[in-house]
């Protein structure tokens, strides 16, 4: 079949709102799934002591003024606080001050102990953990991801069999954009979610699922929305495949036979070239519209791929 040469600026500005409250909506699931791996998981990984109880609250209105917002916070067993920061410059005295209002004002609101750790990818080989002002001090636990190496593992990882891949090796793979290393930033995001995106034996599908959501986290701390917007395809098969398990959940129709599916494939296009949003598309075609906002997501995803493909794509994803 003749292949499509749809573009973005068939979009209409409808369109691209939908798609944006779309993708704001992934974007929170993506952090909801980052915080209940980055507990299990991760914390283990950076020799964090203790077992996670729940997951903290991480947005503070302290006196309406001034709101906080941390990266991750976990309520232990032995009642305290575990908060988990990233940064990605030279910490700086300013960053202590700031590290320390989070930790007071929890501490106030919540009635916890609060210990912080800080993941830090600077290229500083100590960096600042301790803050004297006047009588008191102020301590941090640094965790240096300099010492690691991106170039090292993303060449460990093309040596390893298919077979033989394990979680950790992928968790280096995400951690990949806070080592050291010539690799460019958004060549191991990129081939990061090109690793992530495979079913290996050792890894269950919901593992990659969760360090999928890390990633893209990642992708827009140290890239950037912007930058992350231009990897269009990358993006939008992400996103994708969220809207996806969210409509399964919301009970989007998984037996469907590829020849309607294909159908369907064929008239959604025709009507997306019209301009047509997917609400009334879905609406025309009297189809599940939870199901046609994943269809629409991949179409837009992948422009130059045919019919079958698409087809292909959707139902390897709803397998």
């Amino acid at each position: 079949m003749k292949k499509r040469t749809r573009t973005k600026k068939t979009r209409t500005k409808k369109q691209r709102q939908i798609n944006i409250k779309e993708i704001s909506k992934a974007e929170d699931k993506a952090c909801k799934i980052s915080a209940e791996f980055f507990g299990s998981e991760l914390l283990k990984y950076f020799r964090i002591k203790g077992e996670i109880k729940e997951v903290f609250p991480t947005e503070i209105n302290y006196l309406e003024l001034k709101q906080l917002f941390q990266d991750f916070n976990y309520l232990m067993e032995d009642d305290s606080c575990c908060h988990v920061e990233f940064e990605s410059d030279n910490i700086s005295k300013d960053d202590l001050r700031r590290f320390r209002a989070y930790e007071a004002v929890t501490s106030y609101t919540y009635k916890k102990a609060v210990n912080t750790h800080v993941v830090c990818s600077a290229n500083v080989k100590q960096p600042l953990s301790v803050l004297q002002e006047g009588m008191n001090t102020y301590r941090i636990n640094t965790i240096r991801m300099k010492d690691g190496n991106a170039d090292e593992v993303f060449s460990k990882m093309k040596g390893k069999s298919f077979g033989d891949v394990t979680k950790d090796d992928l968790m280096e793979v995400i951690l990949s954009p806070l080592m050291d290393g010539g690799m460019a930033m958004s060549d191991r995001i990129e081939i990061g979610f090109q690793l992530l995106d495979k079913d290996y034996p050792l890894v269950s599908r919901e593992e990659l699922r969760k360090m999928q959501a890390i990633l893209y986290l990642f992708a827009l701390k140290f890239l950037g929305r912007e930058e992350v917007e231009k990897m269009e395809e990358l993006r939008m098969t992400y996103f994708a495949k969220m809207m996806i398990e969210e409509g399964i959940e919301k009970g989007i129709e998984k037996g469907i036979t590829r020849g309607r599916l294909i159908t369907i494939i064929s008239k959604t296009i025709k009507k997306m070239d019209k301009g047509k949003d997917v609400e009334v598309i879905a609406q025309e075609l009297e189809e599940d519209l939870e199901m046609m906002r994943v269809l629409c997501d991949m179409i837009n995803a992948h422009p130059k791929d045919s019919v079958e493909k698409i087809a292909e794509l959707y139902q390897n994803a709803v397998a």
